[in-house]
């Protein structure tokens, strides 16, 4: 059980993600490590029998809860050969959400157009900023392509690992 009360730096958790993904890879049979140091949009990758590159992987991280900074960079993602992994530590254990990068970048983008037009608590307009929000569940706005309970057909879905 994780002591989610614990003080823990956020690139210790970043890093307790990846190894975590490369871990359930390793656990399938799939040979996969660590991207470079500094490597764009990837921090895992996995490889074929015979060393050929199959699979970007970007790892979005978070501890008690089931949301995921995001930047307005994600919101452009179109391309299919994009795999997002988003992991949550929770009291109860390890959730893992393996998501196209057309489809993040779909949710990010729409999440925060409607967010922008939504007025807040207090009936005031919402600065634009570059930060972005990828939840599990959107809980006071209705975004069409991200109903209640879309992320759970991408619950564990590794098949889309080189099927993308």
């Amino acid at each position: 059980m994780i002591d989610l009360k614990a003080k823990v730096d956020a690139m210790l958790v970043g890093a307790a993600g990846e190894h975590y993904v490369i871990s359930q890879l390793l656990l399938q049979g799939l040979n996969a490590g660590l991207a470079p140091i500094g490597a764009k949009a990837v921090d895992v990758l996995t490889m074929s029998a015979d060393g050929m590159i199959r699979d970007h992987i970007q790892v979005k991280t978070a501890r008690g809860r089931r949301s995921w900074h995001m930047g307005v960079k994600h919101e452009a993602l179109d391309s299919k050969s994009a795999l997002y992994t988003f992991v949550a530590f929770m009291p109860e254990g390890q959730e893992v959400f393996v998501i196209p990068g057309e489809v993040v970048g779909k949710v990010v983008r729409e999440s925060h157009r409607i967010w922008l037009e939504t007025p807040g608590m207090k009936g005031q307009k919402h600065n634009d900023n570059a930060m972005r929000m990828l939840h599990y569940e959107y809980k006071n706005l209705e975004i069409p392509c991200a109903p209640p309970g879309w992320m759970e057909q991408y619950r564990d879905a590794w098949d889309l690992l080189s099927a993308h």
